[in-house]
């Protein structure tokens, strides 16, 4: 659970979480209110290249799951192997969101202003329950954290080593949860939701909120790599693998 708020694997089109810059309900709104066939057959053309690129994209993320879940259980793995890691995930989302800004503006070109006023009016219909759960998400996401600090206390058995990464984990957790929290101002803020809810939104904007959630993605991945490292100085290898495997649990 905890590490999938930072990966955010899956990425569906009726996701609230903004990396994918959709409307949600955008395929139901166009079969049942674009009319045109051609432009909605172009639609489609548009979702189809979506998919092909999430799917891609998810995969690619599966793969550095689990690479990530094998350097986790090594105690000696360099930091440098986090940084460089870091780096990576950073540029293939920062691709991703660069790939479907496109698409999304292109979606906005073949969908007419009254359309678009219908699909919004079926969005809405979702908002409150889609809040609900992201409500849900981050009390879960607090529960992990309480059963991760618990094993934390009867794993590390001198008090200071423990004290030390106790610190360092609540540093992550208050990065993580401020991260799924901006994910949720940018779907419920007036300010951000009026942006996305543009028709015409231009590049420039979306970028604009593209580059907000890639910087709390960063903050919350530093305070990881602090952690992991401050996890290996402060435990003997059986108190490491013990904290580790039960962390790598949650990576599901």
């Amino acid at each position: 659970m905890i590490f999938n708020f930072l990966t955010i694997l899956i990425i569906t089109l009726s996701g609230s979480y903004i990396d994918s810059f959709y409307i949600n309900k955008i395929e139901n709104g166009v079969k049942e209110y674009v009319l045109d066939e051609d432009r909605k057959a172009e639609l489609k053309k548009v979702f189809s290249s979506y998919d092909a690129t999430m799917s891609a994209f998810n995969k690619k993320e599966k793969l550095n799951l689990d690479e990530l879940k094998k350097k986790n259980l090594d105690k000696k793995t360099p930091s440098v192997w986090y940084d460089n890691q870091m780096e990576v995930l950073l540029v293939e989302r920062k691709t991703l969101q660069s790939v479907v800004i496109n698409l999304r503006l292109q979606m906005g070109t073949l969908i007419n202003d009254d359309e678009w006023g219908q699909i919004m009016e079926l969005a809405d219909k979702d908002s409150e329950e889609d809040r609900a759960k992201e409500v849900k998400l981050v009390e879960e996401s607090k529960n992990e954290y309480i059963k991760l600090e618990q094993h934390i206390e009867i794993t590390i058995e001198e008090k200071l080593n423990r004290i030390f990464v106790l610190d360092a984990l609540d540093v992550y957790k208050v990065q993580e949860l401020d991260r799924i929290r901006a994910y949720q101002r940018v779907n419920t803020s007036q300010e951000t939701s009026l942006v996305l809810r543009e028709k015409d939104v231009s590049k420039e904007e979306l970028e604009a909120l593209a580059k907000r959630l890639i910087d709390y993605r960063k903050n919350n991945y530093l305070s990881y790599i602090d952690f992991i490292s401050l996890l290996a100085e402060n435990t003997t290898s059986e108190e490491y693998t013990s904290i580790m495997k039960k962390f790598n649990k949650s990576l599901n």
